[in-house]
């Protein structure tokens, strides 16, 4: 400079002995780490020569009014939050229908060094805790669960992956016993959530995850923590995820450009919303948004007045890491969805900083401002939503002895009704008091009351009923008051003397039937009795199938198959389905299959693998008995052109007979292959 004549020599001295302070670069536009992605992205696309020297005109979806709504949220809030160590938030918000980001809040500051603000937080997966639940429990529904399918949050022991015993625990510490969907997510509950994991299974969990736009999750060695935060995820893919919720399971991907123009105007590219991509039903995506908009539900565990609620329609969950390292909420009204992180860029733990006290607030102001003068919108129910009243307790259809107060209205998606009333917890059990055990057909009318008991099923909840003195009823039925018996063998005839072969025909059916054996003796009055066979636990009246069984124990097990247009009406199918499949040839069980016809013009679906798609309560029954299809039955419905799943069964529901001919042309075809 001073051989150019611009200063002096002595103020050429002077500025080189001057000490240089060198400062972190500065940005002084709105939404630094906006901008810088954008640029990045940009020069993917283009290459830095084309977007820096050739005078691009880009206009971005950012909308500047909620980016400044979104810094003052974060930072009014961080300042409450001083003395617990939680120096960062992160925001991300979209327009749902169209993808569009209209506000990118990286860190609380970009220009603070101390709290490494230029990391864009947005885009660096971080753990989501809980707010990653409802991706495990929109795979449940696709899988055939129902906000009101019974979960059983009682402690249950798992193993790592590195084979060490681990037990999931709620955020409060208790177990709650018997808790419905809608519960167990509102709530936020772990346990329900781990088991659901469990049901649906990891694969197919992160394929959900996948459809939504959660890429980050590609490793291959998740365990069942997933579930509870346990991969890395980004904000702004969970923020995609929940805003393809509010667009009625649409998928549309986020988007930072609308519009690039060269330096004539001449339009380069310019961005139209597509319809979005159905990744998962409207419906299901409707049960995820009724339930994490559904305060009564969510209140016993985060109070009424949590700051998930808004003054209008919203759906949203938290999510906190075990160490306290990350702080979430994730939701949406119907014409915005934002997330929210809150913690330390450094990854230290924050001071028990949790989703509802750390990123909770933010995204409470942040959605109130940035929706104010925007008209109020409910979330449309689509078609194919279904609602029934149900028992609040077990999930079930209430029954004769379901109090009023314990009756509640639940919706489901079309085809995925609530189980039936015998499978409420409120019933009125027959009992002989002169025994005080379960009243049979055979009990004088004088002894026998009904009483109410509430009916905790299967093993956890024996365990659960014994821990908290929940009386439950007898087990066994009456034994002093019996019928006569209905035990007899009619050939050979009584006395007759045999020898070698025999052919042995009798009748083994009495009131509450076990099992039957048959046993031989030497002489009038054995001393000792040997096996001939048994135990059989079909009850025998002609004594068909369990003969031919017992004549030709080398040969093929048979086929039972069951061809019904209804309901059954005496009794519980499922004893009968169990006995005939309990009897066996050496090579296996007899096989049961069942055929539900239809009367009207049919569309049949043969051999299903899930009851999940089935349309009523009693094609699932008839699921539940068939015996599953074996390989080699499977192979030739698959030459038949059948499409066949793992896990299929011998059940054709809606079957008209066209199907029944080419069911039977299976097992036909199946024979003669044996022979």
């Amino acid at each position: 400079m001073a051989e150019q004549g611009y200063i002096s020599q002595a103020e050429a001295d002077a500025a080189a002995a001057e000490e240089l302070e060198l400062r972190p670069r500065q940005f002084q536009v709105r939404a630094p780490h906006f901008v810088t992605w954008v640029q990045q992205l940009l020069e993917q696309k283009y290459g830095a020569d084309v977007l820096y020297r050739s005078g691009l005109r880009v206009t971005t979806t950012l909308d500047a009014r909620l980016q400044d709504v979104a810094q003052e949220a974060a930072q009014a809030h961080l300042a409450t939050l001083a003395d617990r160590h939680a120096t960062n938030a992160a925001l991300v918000a979209l327009r749902p229908d169209t993808g569009e980001i209209l506000a990118m809040l990286g860190s609380a500051d970009f220009n603070n060094a101390d709290i490494d603000g230029q990391v864009n937080v947005t885009l660096r997966p971080r753990q989501p805790g809980s707010s990653i639940k409802p991706v495990t429990y929109v795979t449940a529904f696709e899988k055939g669960w129902t906000p009101a399918t019974l979960i059983w949050d009682v402690k249950t022991e798992y193993t790592d992956a590195q084979g060490q015993p681990w037990s999931p625990r709620n955020y409060d510490g208790e177990e709650h016993g018997p808790v419905l969907v809608r519960e167990a997510l509102a709530r936020s509950l772990n346990i329900p959530a781990v088991k659901t994991l469990e049901f649906v299974g990891l694969p197919d969990m992160l394929d959900t995850a996948h459809r939504l736009g959660i890429e980050s999750l590609d490793r291959t060695d998740y365990g069942l923590s997933l579930t509870l935060g346990g991969g890395d995820v980004t904000l702004l893919e969970m923020a995609g995820a929940f805003a393809t919720f509010a667009n009625g399971g649409k998928r549309v991907p986020p988007v930072a450009i609308l519009r690039i123009e060269d330096a004539t105007g001449g339009v380069i590219e310019e961005y139209q919303a597509p319809p979005g991509e159905q990744v998962i039903s409207a419906q299901h995506a409707y049960l995820i948004t009724d339930i994490l908009a559904d305060n009564n539900a969510r209140a016993p565990s985060f109070g009424r007045n949590n700051p998930l609620v808004l003054s209008r329609p919203a759906a949203a969950k938290t999510g906190t890491t075990d160490d306290w390292r990350d702080s979430w909420t994730v939701g949406y009204a119907p014409e915005l969805a934002a997330g929210v992180w809150v913690g330390n860029a450094d990854n230290t733990a924050m001071n028990n900083v949790s989703g509802s006290r750390g990123a909770a607030p933010i995204w409470q102001a942040f959605m109130e401002r940035a929706l104010e003068g925007v008209p109020v919108s409910q979330f449309v129910r689509p078609e194919g939503i279904e609602e029934h009243e149900i028992s609040a307790d077990s999930g079930a259809l209430p029954g004769p002895a379901t109090p009023p107060d314990r009756r509640r209205r639940e919706i489901f998606a079309a085809g995925q009704v609530p189980l039936g009333p015998e499978h409420d917890f409120h019933q009125f059990v027959r009992i002989d008091v002169s025994t005080g055990a379960l009243a049979t057909e055979f009990c004088p009318p004088e002894v026998v009351e009904e009483q109410y008991f509430y009916v905790l099923p299967g093993e956890e909840g024996k365990r659960w009923a014994e821990a908290r003195g929940i009386p439950q009823p007898p087990a066994e039925p009456c034994t002093v008051h019996a019928g006569p018996s209905q035990v007899s063998i009619f050939q050979p005839l009584p006395w007759e003397t045999v020898g070698g072969e025999a052919y042995v025909v009798g009748r083994a059916n009495m009131p509450d039937f076990s099992h039957y054996v048959v046993e031989y003796g030497e002489g009038d009055d054995p001393i000792g009795w040997g096996h001939v066979a048994g135990p059989v636990y079909t009850s025998v009246e002609s004594g068909m199938l369990a003969t031919w069984v017992q004549q030709h124990p080398d040969s093929f097990p048979p086929i039972v198959i069951n061809i019904s247009d209804g309901a059954a009406t005496d009794g519980d199918p499922r004893v009968w389905s169990r006995r005939i499949q309990s009897l066996a040839t050496r090579d296996g069980n007899v096989l049961l299959f069942n055929l539900n016809v239809s009367a009207l013009s049919a569309n049949p679906l043969f051999f299903p693998a899930n009851a999940g798609v089935l349309e009523n309560d009693y094609a699932r029954l008839l699921f539940e008995m068939s015996s599953h299809l074996p390989p080699y039955m499977a192979s030739l419905a698959t030459g038949m052109g059948m499409s066949m799943n793992e896990g299929a069964k011998g059940f054709v529901y809606n079957a008209d007979m066209s199907a029944v001919v080419r069911f039977l042309q299976i097992g036909t075809a199946t024979s003669q292959a044996i022979r």
